[in-house]
């Protein structure tokens, strides 16, 4: 680096980074306000050149339950530090790991924190106590030790500082001494007039600077007497706010917000009233790594800011759609569907045009939508139904249900339900004629609608409060108007239930028609004018009810009760009848 060398009346600075500078032009550029470099520095370090730790200043703030720390003088604002210290304790060996953040205690009461390693995952360790503060690694923040140390340099810089105002004070005599006899050999050597000017010159501002590093020097001394008054203050303070170490929380000489480290379970600070860890819980410094790992999103959302504002000001709507999140979601899942909706409305001859035109026909559909969801349930019966779709067409046209008989479309087998007398009845070629008996006991009718959630089984009483019975083998069961075929759709065997194969949806109707056996109790053989008798069906008739009583055989008359002979070509048989 070049020499900086006297030019005239000004000095200038030669730096290699910046260029040249005139020294007064530089130091002045270099002072703020009516404060000089040297008070200005003052402010952060000690007479000794060290960092100055009373520019940090910490509290315990009850309301918040946090450590806070204040950088500068009273107008400085305080902040939250607790959630970025991990208190460790007092140092105990060699072979404890401490990282970023980590608070550790050294014998003398004196707290550093861990910085600089390379990350939050780096380790390091102490050989011993005194490495907890040589290492490059360690920042004092609270200094016990030093509180005393540092007030008795304060008093000793009050006292180098009185020393330096009396030697400025000789230099200026000196300085005035010198400009005299500038001014003498100016007048002895006047070829060297001129030269003898310009040094009385530079020895007037000489002692014009002399007289004001005088007067800094006393500004200085009494700064340094301040400073040592306030330290000795601050570690007054200090000693009567901090503890110290303890295994216990101390009982007396307690004020709201006085700190001391406990040995087992790290910093404590009383709240007026009882001791608190300062220590984030295990939770809360799960919390807070998290919050670190995340710092790359963070910092994202943070860019995003605008955006987010223009959210907050849509929050009613976002609330809106976060209620029916569910058919948003349904919505998404369905976007293929909604695609092919749109691409449907984009064509000239579109179905979706088609069913709109038809909505009338839509919404009633849309309001007979139970019998749509019955029809769904029992699709495997409508596709049976659509495989035998002829027949069911010959069904229709075949049985029919009214109050009168019908009188068009007639064809001989039809069927059709008289309502007004509650029986079926066929058409013969001579008309319409009852199908079957109506007389009580040869048929029932019971009618049941499935209940919520189906039923695969019907018994007890039906819709109509009759309780249902029944012959095996002499029923026949409906679903919805659509026979069931016993043994394969339904089982009909135990006489009291009836049990499909498969359950039956909600709100359908099971129809069922038990039909009944009987015996002819008595016949009147009068009544029987014509056809032949089966002669399994005669009744034994014993010769008592047969004596006296006469049969034809071959055209002769044969008493009973006497024998008659019987010739054969071959054969002659006399038999005794009765």
């Amino acid at each position: 680096m070049a020499e900086t060398q006297p030019r005239g009346e000004q000095l200038r600075f030669l730096s290699t980074k910046t260029g040249a500078h005139n020294l007064d032009t530089y130091l002045e550029n270099a002072e703020r306000g009516s404060r000089t470099i040297g008070d200005m520095l003052g402010d952060i370090f000690d007479s000794s050149g060290d960092f100055d730790s009373t520019n940090f200043t910490f509290r315990y703030n009850s309301s918040t339950k946090s450590i806070e720390v204040r950088v500068g003088d009273s107008s400085a604002s305080f902040v939250n530090v607790t959630p970025f210290f991990n208190i460790r304790g007092t140092y105990s060996s060699s072979s404890t790991t401490y990282k970023n953040f980590d608070l550790v205690t050294r014998s003398n009461g004196d707290v550093y924190i861990v910085n600089g390693l390379s990350s939050n995952t780096a380790t390091t360790t102490f050989a011993d106590d005194a490495t907890v503060d040589s290492s490059s690694n360690t920042t004092k923040l609270v200094d016990v030790s030093g509180a005393a140390t540092q007030a008795s340099n304060a008093a000793s810089s009050a006292t180098a500082a009185a020393n330096s105002a009396t030697a400025a004070a000789n230099s200026a005599t000196t300085a005035s001494t010198q400009a005299t006899n500038a001014a003498s050999s100016a007048t002895t050597a006047s070829g060297h007039a001129t030269t003898a000017t310009t040094k009385a010159s530079e020895a007037s501002t000489s002692a014009s600077n002399a007289a004001t590093s005088a007067s800094t020097a006393s500004t200085q001394a009494t700064n340094a007497a301040s400073s040592a008054t306030a330290a000795a203050s601050s570690l007054s303070t200090f000693q009567g706010q901090y503890h110290g170490a303890a295994s216990s929380d101390p009982t007396s000489g307690l004020d709201t917000g006085d700190l001391y480290f406990n040995t087992t379970s790290g910093l404590k600070v009383y709240n007026g009233s009882a001791w608190e860890d300062v220590k984030p819980t295990s939770s809360e410094q799960t919390a807070i790594n998290a919050v670190s790992s995340n710092s790359a999103n963070i910092n994202t959302v943070a860019n995003q800011n605008s955006n987010i504002t223009t959210l907050a000001n849509i929050s009613g709507d976002i609330t809106s759609v976060a209620n029916i999140s569910g058919d948003v979601a349904a919505v998404e899942n369905k976007l293929t569907e909604i695609q092919a909706v749109a691409n449907d409305l984009a064509e000239s001859s579109s179905e979706i045009d088609t069913v709109a035109n038809s909505i009338t026909n839509v919404d009633a559909v849309g309001n007979a939508i139970a019998n749509v969801n019955n029809v769904g349930n029992s699709i495997a019966n409508v596709n049976t139904v659509g495989t035998n779709i002829n027949g069911v067409n010959s069904f229709a046209e075949r049985y029919r249900i009214a109050s009168s008989a019908p009188t068009s479309s007639l064809d001989v087998g039809d069927l059709y339900f008289d309502t007004s007398a509650n029986e079926l009845k066929v058409y013969k070629s001579s008309g319409w004629a009852a199908a079957g008996s109506t007389v009580n006991g040869t048929a029932a009718r019971f009618k049941y609608t499935s209940p919520s959630g189906g039923a695969t089984t019907f018994s007890g009483n039906d819709d109509n409060g009759v309780s249902l019975a029944y012959d095996a083998g002499f029923i026949d069961v409906y679903l919805n108007g659509v026979k069931q075929v016993n043994g394969v759709d339904v089982t009909v065997t135990s006489g009291t239930s009836v049990v499909f194969a498969t359950t039956v949806p909600q709100g359908a109707t099971v129809d069922i028609v038990a039909y009944g056996t009987f015996n002819l109790a008595s016949f009147a053989a009068s009544a029987l004018t014509s056809g032949t008798v089966n002669i399994a069906r005669l009744p034994i008739i014993p010769n008592s009810q047969l004596a006296n009583q006469g049969i034809t055989i071959n055209g002769s008359l044969v008493q009973l009760g006497q024998s008659t002979t019987i010739e054969d070509n071959s054969v002659v048989m006399a038999i005794a009848l009765g």
